[in-house]
């Protein structure tokens, strides 16, 4: 892992990781954001390639700090190479209701007179006008507005690309999680697109991050790079519905319709005010829904096992449901009564293991979903793009009456009138009408979340009272094995070693039969490459990293 750039620790930080094929515009994309945040930044060209040999191989950290400005175009007033600073903003959204697509294209294509300049510190102390990132409770009267212009620090993650392991996604996944572990936080999962149809290998790669990574789906949006601007008119029916085909297929993979779609032209080295100016904006609406994100806490996770990983578990499963057939078998004796004896001592130990071992699972269910952290229960989107045509009507959105309570909502306007309709006091439901302002750049998202104890409080309570009970019937269990093994203490003896065995036999199998993994079996399994390989080589790496995790010595 590589950091060109250390992120400031004294602001706010915000974790982004960019993930995309190779060639799709990630490294470009990261440049866009340093030279948003600075305009006089010197794009790296060593960095974003030429187009055909870019290839980042491994995790490089970028970090910017900003106070996320917007940028305006404007017309100079004092001629060309004019020092003075320019006053006349040019609305340059409505170009895109020009009926002639020609008209539009020339344009957003203009350059004499017109230049780019970024919102001034002073500016940003008034706030932006129209705009507004707030959170709160559903009930709440007032919600809790956010500062507009403090400086906050944003941890951009680029990575190799999502094509580059020949179908071994776990190997892409390793490059990455120590990164991901480090940051312990993720705000926002950014997915680059290019032009043209995507590989069956990026949708499996896609796939297999949400599938991994659940809390994920939460955070992921798609940026669609190398959008020519001109093709956004809406004249260009055939460019829209291509790209919407593309929108829709990509929800499906994710399987969420409410995912976030940014439109971007990555080129970096445009000359023309309006094109640069929607590019810079759009990158500060993609920065801010890092920061109107709750984030992946990542020591919190948990991650489901991939086929792959689930193929090596069975071998696994196969081989200690083996060994407990070959431990049960040696109980057999030839004389009967001390067969007999042995068996229920067996019995009696064996017993108390496993309910040992649903103990232990039961645990992990409680630690990871019986906490105050959120799940997102809820998103909708409206969002016209930095250009584009708003619909001048009213428009309602929202939650129908839930189960359980939602227990916050966040929101980011910008040019919208917000009426909420009281929801009740319960707050398992939620409601908003909001009109877009006609000829502007229109945005309304809306998350809602509720805490995951909230949400699983049922299982919660089925978890607790099986837990409950386990801890009785472990504890009637030990209490009948120690007088069981009063008046066989020759038994006992010498079936020690066969229970120790298949303690650790069962214990192993719990291990494998676990459709998830904490964050710290991944990691050690990552670490030690465990998923590199055959089946086979695989299935014994795998072993050795989970006799480490249980405390079970490779020679006993």
């Amino acid at each position: 892992m590589m950091q060109n750039h250390p992120k400031n620790s004294e602001y706010e930080q915000y974790n982004v990781l960019v993930l995309g094929e190779t060639q799709s515009g990630k490294s470009t994309l990261i440049e866009g954001i340093r030279r948003y945040v600075d305009p006089k930044y010197e794009i790296n060209v060593k960095i974003i390639g030429n187009g055909y040999d870019s290839h980042t191989r491994e995790v490089l950290i970028t970090s910017v700090t900003t106070n996320l400005p917007n940028y305006y175009v404007v017309k100079s007033t004092s001629g060309k190479g004019a020092t003075s600073r320019p006053q006349e903003r040019v609305d340059y959204n409505a170009f895109i209701y020009k009926e002639c697509e020609d008209d539009y294209e020339d344009s957003i294509n203009q350059r004499r007179e017109f230049e780019v300049i970024q919102e001034s510190p002073a500016d940003m102390v008034q706030g932006t006008p129209n705009e507004e990132m707030a959170q709160g409770a559903p009930k709440d009267v007032v919600s809790q507005r956010r500062p507009d212009n403090e400086m906050v620090c944003f941890n951009l993650m680029d990575t190799p690309g999502l094509n580059a392991t020949n179908g071994e996604d776990e190997l892409h996944v390793e490059k990455i999680f120590s990164a991901l572990i480090e940051f312990k936080k993720i705000h926002l999962v950014l997915i680059t697109v290019s032009l043209g149809p995507f590989s069956q290998g990026f949708r499996d790669a896609i796939k297999c991050y949400v599938d991994m990574f659940p809390d994920f789906n939460g955070i992921i949006a798609f940026v669609h790079t190398h959008i020519d601007y001109k093709n956004l008119h809406p004249k260009c029916e055939k460019f829209s519905k291509s790209l919407q085909d593309k929108i829709v297929a990509l929800n499906n993979i994710v399987g969420r319709q409410t995912v976030p779609h940014f439109k971007i032209d990555c080129d970096l080295f445009t000359k023309k005010p309006i094109r640069n100016c929607i590019t810079q904006n759009t990158i500060r609406r993609i920065l801010q829904l890092a920061k109107l994100n709750n984030p992946v806490v990542m020591n919190q996770t948990v991650v489901n096992k991939t086929r792959k990983m689930r193929d090596i578990d069975n071998l696994l499963k196969d081989k200690y449901e083996a060994t407990t057939r070959v431990i049960e078998r040696t109980l057999r004796f030839k004389d009967e009564e001390e067969g007999n004896l042995l068996a229920r001592t067996f019995e009696l130990e064996t017993n108390i293991i496993k309910k040992r071992v649903e103990k232990a699972l039961l645990g992990e269910f409680l630690r990871r979903n019986d906490t105050d952290l959120q799940d997102l229960l809820y998103e909708e989107r409206f969002d016209s793009g930095v250009i584009g045509r708003t619909p001048d009507k009213e428009q309602t959105i929202g939650l129908e009456e839930q189960e359980f309570t939602i227990d916050q909502f966040k929101y980011l306007k910008r040019n919208v009138g917000i009426i909420q309709r009281p929801s009740g006091m319960s707050g398992i439901s939620w409601k908003a009408s909001f009109k877009p302002t006609p000829h502007q750049d229109c945005l309304f998202h809306v998350k809602l979340y509720v805490r995951k104890s909230n949400r699983h409080k049922n299982e919660i309570q089925r978890k607790n009272d099986r837990n409950l009970k386990l801890e009785t019937e472990i504890r009637d269990a030990i209490a009948t094995r120690n007088d069981h093994a009063k008046n066989h203490k020759d038994q006992m003896m010498r079936i020690q070693k066969i229970v120790d065995d298949h303690d650790k036999v069962i214990r192993l199998l719990g291990r494998a039969s676990n459709e998830i993994l904490t964050p710290e079996e991944f990691q050690q399994l990552i670490k030690d490459r465990a998923y590199i390989g055959t089946l086979s080589e695989c299935a014994k790496a795998v072993e050795g990293v989970y006799r480490r995790m249980l405390k079970i010595n490779d020679d006993e």
